[in-house]
């Protein structure tokens, strides 16, 4: 398979998610639905996520790292359409799992750009004492469920939740 780099760099990024997407190109922004916002509770998530996996960082940057977030998604799944489309081969994508949720990330996106291909997100998720079951882990993700196809779940040392190291 060829290995491709899925991503804008990070400078474009910033400065997209400061002064407006309109520098990532009218064609970009509409294909992947960036002009379009999140649903409440795709909003809510991202922004806990984002808040929590930052060390409670400063809430007047949330909506700039949403929109950061959602831009890398937006580009990693156009990178994948276009590889797809391109070598008419299947495409793997290795991202975090806040870049592999069902709800609201590059999976979503993946499917407003090639919308019959067949996608399941895989998430990584460290096992935590007193966690004995795939449902036990959905309020960290804030959902009903888990929102990946798939998890596999690797050794853990947490006696709690999953959740950012910080300090």
């Amino acid at each position: 398979m060829t290995i491709i780099a899925g991503n804008l760099p990070d400078a474009v990024v910033r400065q997209a998610a400061a002064e407006g997407q309109a520098i990532l190109g009218a064609d970009f922004v509409a294909q992947t639905g960036l002009e379009e916002p999140l649903s409440e509770a795709a909003q809510r998530t991202l922004e806990a996520e984002l808040i929590g996996a930052h060390c409670g960082m400063d809430v007047g940057l949330v909506s700039e790292m949403v929109t950061g977030q959602r831009i890398w998604d937006a580009a990693m799944a156009d990178a994948l359409a276009r590889t797809a489309n391109a070598t008419g081969m299947g495409v793997i994508l290795i991202a975090g799992s806040g870049h592999t949720r069902n709800d609201r990330a590059v999976p979503v996106v993946l499917d407003r750009l090639r919308p019959n291909a067949a996608v399941a997100a895989l998430a990584f998720i460290e096992v935590a004492v007193g966690f004995n079951g795939p449902r036990d882990y959905a309020p960290f993700f804030l959902t009903d469920g888990l929102p990946y196809d798939y998890v596999w779940f690797t050794p853990g040392e947490s006696t709690g939740a999953p959740a950012a190291r910080c300090g």
